[in-house]
């Protein structure tokens, strides 16, 4: 069983609730968790909140209030911008 420290994306994203559990109580304390509510301003312009909870190590995100039919996370570029810059390049 691996620590969470240990593990790389693939390898957390296949791991079940049980197994997270293990591997996080195998890390003795050293995983860090960031509770980040998608739908409140960023703290820094063009930067989520998320990202800005893991540049400062979060090794966890809990995405609170986080409504998956009608997802919005305030500091994302609007996709039709996104797509419009880039057929302009």
């Amino acid at each position: 069983m691996k620590r969470v420290l240990s593990a790389d994306s693939s390898e957390l994203l296949n791991m079940t609730r049980k197994e997270l559990k293990q591997a996080i109580k195998a890390s003795e304390g050293r995983v860090v968790i960031a509770e980040v509510i998608g739908a409140t301003p960023p703290l820094y312009p063009e930067v989520t909140n998320a990202e800005l909870a893991s540049a400062f190590g979060a090794d966890l995100l809990l995405l609170n209030g986080c409504d998956i039919f009608h997802p919005a996370v305030y500091g994302l570029p609007d996709e039709k911008k996104i797509r419009s810059s880039r057929s302009d390049s």
